[in-house]
């Protein structure tokens, strides 16, 4: 008899046509492996998805153009 495996959590992620995707892996990857995982999501997600994915150490931020 198997044992039952314990789950802490589950989310959900919903993502649509024209957002962008980030994937942060903890430890540093070369750009090929990075390059690979994006390939292997874009595979999985809808069409119109961007996949950016960093390692190590590296923050993203957008910061918005305010209208006049």
């Amino acid at each position: 008899m198997s044992e039952p495996i314990e789950i802490e959590s589950i989310a959900r992620l919903d993502i649509k046509p024209g957002e962008v995707l980030v994937v942060r892996l903890p430890q540093p990857v070369t750009r090929e492996v990075a390059a690979e995982i994006a390939a292997l999501l874009a595979k999985k997600l809808p069409a119109g998805i961007e996949t950016i994915v960093t390692s190590g150490d590296v923050r993203l931020d957008v910061v918005a153009r305010a209208t006049p």
